[in-house]
C-alpha cells in the first residue's frame, strides 16, 4: 500500500513522536511505500507577532496543509492517510483534504484533545471532565490550555470548527485502549453523531523486542530495589511516591529517572527528609533507563491522570520487572490485563502513600508473577497484523 503518514511534532519530544517513527519503520519493513508529511512546533519560535497571529488562524484550518495534502495524494497515488497529530501547525484541514480526495483517513488517538482543551482530563491536582460534560467553554474559563484564557479560546476554536464542518465524520479512529475508546465515544453526547462508532478501533502501541535486555539483567534480586521512570511533574505521582518513602526502611532503595518542572522541588524534598535511600538520577538515555528497569525488583507507576498508553508499563513487564500501580485509568487497565487480576492494584486516594509504603515493605516477587504471553499483543508482529486489519476495514467503508 501507498501510505501517507502525518505528524506534527511537539516542542517537547514525547511518546507520540516515538510511535510515529516506530510505525513508519514497521510499515516500510513490511514493504509499504510510506510518504511522510510533518511539521514541528519549534517553527513557531522564529515567527514574528504577525506570523503568530496567522498561525493561530491557520491552526483552526490551514489552507496550506489542505493544498499540500491534496498535492501529495495526487503525486504519490496515496491509498490511505494515517494521522498521529495535527496540533498545532498542520490543523484539522487534513481531514477535509482526505474527504475531498476520497482517500480513507485514520487517526491514532494518543490523548484526549478531541474532548478536553488540555488533552489530559486533569486540572488543579485532580481529574476533570467538565469539557466532556458541559463543553469547551469550561476549559476557557479555567484557562486550561497553557494557563491562558486567550490560548484556551484558540484551542476551543480549533475543535469547534472541526466539529461544525463535520471533519471527523469519516475518520477511522485508532484508540490505544478500551478505556480510551469509551471516553472518545462520549463525544456523541455533545453533538449528534460527531463520529461514527463503527469507525472506532482499539490497537495498542508496540515496543521493539527487549529480550536481550532481559537476558542481561538476570542478577539476583533481593526485593529491596524499586524504580520510577517518567516525567517529573505533578501528574505522574512522583510527589506521592517520595512522601511514601519517608515511611520506608533505609535498606529499601528507590531509583528515580526523569526530568521535569518538579525536579528541584523533589531534590529539595529528598534533602530535607534525609532520604539517603533515594537515588535521583534525573534524565538518562532510554537504553540506560531500560537497564536500570531490568535490574529493579519492581517499577512504581502512580500516575494521577488517565494516561494515553503508558509504554513504561509494557517495557517493565517486557524486561521481566513487575509493576506496582493503582486501580486507575489506562495504567490500571494494562497492569491488571497482564496480571490477569486486579487485586494487586493499589486503591487511589488519601491512603495511597501508606499503601505504597506497605507494598514495597511487604514485596515478594512470587506474589507479582505474570504471564509473559499476555505481552504478545504489544509485540511488533502482532501490532502490524492488527494495524493492517484496521486499514482493511476502514478502507471498506463507503
Amino acid at each position: 500500500m501507498k501510505i501517507l503518514l502525518i505528524h506534527n511534532f511537539y516542542k517537547v519530544p514525547g511518546g507520540e513522536d516515538t510511535v510515529f517513527r516506530n510505525e513508519k519503520k514497521m510499515l516500510e519493513e513490511h514493504g509499504h511505500e510510506v510518504t511522510v508529511y510533518t511539521r514541528d512546533n519549534h517553527e513557531m519560535d522564529s515567527m514574528n507577532a504577525l506570523g503568530k497571529v496567522k498561525m493561530l488562524i491557520d491552526a483552526v484550518y490551514s489552507e496550506k496543509t489542505y493544498r499540500d495534502i491534496m498535492k501529495l495524494v495526487k503525486e504519490k497515488d496515496i491509498d490511505l492517510i494515517h494521522v498521529h497529530n495535527t496540533h498545532m501547525l498542520i490543523s484539522p484541514s487534513v481531514y477535509a483534504a482526505a474527504r475531498d480526495a476520497d482517500v480513507p483517513v485514520f487517526l491514532t488517538v494518543h490523548n484526549f484533545r478531541l474532548l478536553c482543551l488540555n488533552a489530559i482530563f486533569y486540572r488543579d491536582g485532580k481529574i476533570c471532565e467538565e469539557c466532556l460534560e458541559d463543553g469547551f467553554k469550561c476549559g476557557v474559563r479555567h484557562k486550561c490550555y497553557r494557563g491562558s484564557r486567550l490560548q484556551s479560546e484558540a484551542a476551543m476554536r480549533i475543535q469547534m470548527a472541526a466539529r461544525r464542518q463535520k471533519l471527523y465524520k469519516n475518520v477511522n479512529f485508532i484508540c490505544l485502549t478500551e478505556f480510551n475508546k469509551e471516553k472518545l465515544l462520549k463525544i456523541n453526547r455533545i453533538g449528534k453523531k460527531l463520529i461514527d462508532p463503527k469507525r472506532v478501533f482499539v490497537k495498542p502501541n508496540f515496543i521493539p523486542a527487549l529480550s536481550d535486555i532481559r537476558k542481561d539483567s538476570q542478577a539476583e534480586k533481593n526485593g529491596k530495589n524499586f524504580i520510577f521512570i517518567g516525567r517529573i511533574d505533578e501528574t505522574k505521582g512522583i510527589d506521592t511516591i517520595l512522601r511514601a518513602w519517608k515511611n520506608v526502611p533505609s535498606d529499601i532503595r528507590l531509583t528515580v529517572c526523569g526530568s521535569g518542572p518538579l525536579e528541584e522541588k523533589c531534590l529539595e524534598f529528598i534533602r530535607e527528609n534525609k532520604l539517603s535511600n533515594v537515588d535521583f538520577k534525573g534524565s538518562v538515555e532510554h537504553s540506560e533507563a531500560l537497564r536500570l528497569l531490568a535490574a529493579a525488583d519492581a517499577m512504581l507507576f502512580m500516575s494521577k491522570w488517565y494516561e494515553g498508553m503508558p509504554m513504561t508499563i509494557i517495557e517493565s513487564f517486557s524486561v521481566g520487572t513487575p509493576v506496582i500501580g493503582c486501580d486507575f485509568g489506562n495504567g490500571g487497565e494494562i497492569i491488571s490485563t497482564v496480571y490477569g487480576k486486579k487485586d494487586l492494584l493499589l486503591e487511589p486516594g488519601e491512603k495511597l502513600e501508606e499503601s505504597i509504603a506497605k507494598a514495597v515493605i511487604d514485596f515478594k516477587a512470587e506474589n507479582y508473577r505474570f504471564d509473559a504471553s499476555k505481552l504478545k499483543r504489544f509485540s511488533e508482529e502482532e501490532n502490524y497484523k492488527e494495524l493492517v486489519e484496521i486499514y482493511k476495514i476502514g478502507m471498506s467503508f463507503k
